[in-house]
């Protein structure tokens, strides 16, 4: 038989049995198969096939997601390609300035971070969709494939050629998988993660693999008694709690105020246009959420810290773990910790501050969570 050419990628809807139009030999001839040598492709399996000019014999029945549920069809191509999607841990320090952990990188603005190193005792992640597109970054809807109990993949039969291989952190299933947390390789930060790969013949690349670095795990390491900083004395069945919530722009849509026109306050505003005014401190669907937002934690009534800080994930969410019951201070400055080229000129605007800091008193017992705090923060005025 000669060596198949492929005419195109398509996606043919339902179950279709494809006859000679003479109807006297039974063989799948698909719509965009013009020449006589050429071979379709769905989802890496072949179902067609014309060798010479004379028609090779086969019934096929082929179904939306590109199996061939009856006959016959040569094989798409002997290249592949295989990977892990893995967790890559690192151990994040419950307070500022700790010596870093292994499998930790200073990431940029000093933040341990996950190294991007698959290394031994490292797990790999199961059920990750992983997406195979024709061509180079970004492409998508070549294939699928969801990692195994491994956290391993592998796409086979193969024809020789580009193609990307991507992992989207912010589609199901991965974000019940994956969120929170951010890819560390193929590159650090990139979202969705993509590695774009050029295939011979007979190839197998197997080393495609996609390291994520969960934002709370894995836990880090007893917390070493501070020399400045009171540690509470903890019974030896102690249970931990968690302290976090989510920093959002909260946003009052207004118009005029200048050139002598009226001010109108609109979607997301309270008060009085005359007077004090502002957003509503509730979070609408349409307000975005404030990443890199470093809050802090000490010990006791407020002011208080030194004991912990956090910074906000892509989704606005920060959270402090592994948390004795005590009393806790949460602040937020704006004037502290880089926090100034994000927030500045603006302020809270559903919490009570003092000289423009937000100052939060949390009392945790054992094993409670405080999860619900959710921080409104309004620039000045941009409606």
């Amino acid at each position: 038989m000669a060596a198949p050419n492929i005419a195109s990628l398509t996606t043919i809807t339902g179950k279709t049995t494809y006859l000679t139009p003479g109807g006297t030999t039974a063989v799948v001839l698909l719509p965009n198969a013009a020449s006589s040598n050429n071979v379709l492709k769905i989802n890496q399996i072949v179902v067609a096939n014309v060798d010479g000019t004379n028609a090779v014999d086969a019934t096929v029945s082929i179904y939306t997601n590109g199996a061939v549920a009856q006959g016959s069809a040569p094989s798409g191509g002997t290249a592949s390609i295989t990977g892990l999607v893995w967790h890559d841990l690192c151990a994040v320090p419950y307070a500022s300035g700790s010596p870093l952990q292994p499998g930790c990188i200073a990431g940029s603005g000093g933040a341990p971070e996950a190294n991007g190193i698959l290394e031994a005792g490292e797990p790999g992640l199961e059920g990750v969709s992983v997406d195979l597109g024709a061509g180079s970054c970004p492409s998508t809807g070549l294939a699928t494939a969801t990692t195994g109990s491994d956290g391993s993949y592998a796409f086979t039969e193969l024809a020789a050629g580009p193609y990307c291989v991507s992992v989207n952190a912010l589609v199901e299933p991965n974000t019940s998988i994956l969120i929170p947390g951010g890819w560390t390789a193929p590159t650090p930060g990139d979202e969705p993660a993509a590695a774009a790969i050029t295939l011979s013949d007979g190839e197998v690349n197997g080393d495609v693999n996609f390291g994520w670095d969960y934002q709370f795990l894995p836990s880090p390491p007893p917390i070493e008694t501070p020399t400045v900083v009171p540690t509470p004395t903890l019974p030896a069945t102690a249970a931990f709690g968690r302290i976090g919530g989510r920093i959002w722009n909260d946003v009052c849509h207004y118009t005029g105020g200048v050139n002598n026109e009226p001010l109108v306050l609109g979607d997301g505003c309270i008060g009085d246009p005359h007077g004090v005014w502002g957003a509503n401190g509730v979070m609408d669907g349409a307000e975005e959420v404030m990443p890199g937002v470093t809050f802090r934690l000490g010990l006791g009534a407020c002011p208080s810290d030194g004991y912990a800080s956090a910074d906000s994930n892509p989704a606005g969410y920060f959270m402090f773990v592994n948390l004795p019951a005590n009393t806790y201070c949460l602040s937020l400055s704006a004037l502290l910790d880089g926090n100034d080229t994000l927030l500045i000129p603006g302020g809270v605007s559903n919490w009570p501050t003092t000289n423009g800091v937000l100052y939060i008193t949390i009392p945790l017992s054992a094993g409670q969570d405080r999860l619900d705090l959710a921080i409104g923060w309004e620039w000045q005025h941009l409606g």
